[in-house]
């Protein structure tokens, strides 16, 4: 808080998930997400925000200066964010159809990949995925004791 109407949005060190999320992409996606809400609701409920980047760097810590000022209310549904949700699990394991793919990618196969859970590329990521998130919870728990050291990860390999 800088003051009565502005404050500041910070990436919180102690949160962050270096193993599965090096560059801090998913960390400011999350930041964006809520910075939207913010704005929706700070002017359903009459105040006109500012935003203010502070930093192009994703591992700086303050990242946004908010401003709210008084100005009229902009009518909004809340129950939309307030229903919107991440949804992990449910997800269909069937294979995309050629045709399928073609269409969502207008036919870009130079900017678009697609590998099953099968092939040697899916199993490459499933594996890699599987890695990067025991390498994070290793890292949680070293940071929880107090003992991060990343020698320790090297040995656990």
């Amino acid at each position: 808080m800088i003051d009565r109407n502005r404050f500041r949005i910070s990436l919180n060190n102690n949160c962050l998930l270096p193993a599965v999320d090096p560059n801090n992409r998913e960390s400011l996606l999350s930041i964006g997400a809520f910075t939207e809400n913010l704005v929706l609701s700070a002017n359903k409920y009459g105040y006109a925000t500012e935003l203010k980047m502070l930093t192009e760097n994703p591992y700086s810590e303050d990242i946004m200066e908010v401003k709210l000022s008084g100005d009229r209310a902009i009518p909004f549904q809340m129950q939309k964010i307030i229903n919107r949700r991440t949804v992990r699990n449910g997800y269909s394991t069937r294979e995309i159809k050629a045709e399928d793919f073609a269409y969502i990618t207008n036919n870009d196969t130079n900017h678009f990949h697609y590998f099953t859970n099968e092939s040697k590329e899916g199993r490459y990521m499933s594996q890699g995925t599987i890695e990067a998130n025991r390498i994070q919870a290793f890292r949680t728990m070293l940071r929880k004791n107090g003992k991060l050291d990343y020698g320790h990860l090297k040995r656990q390999k």
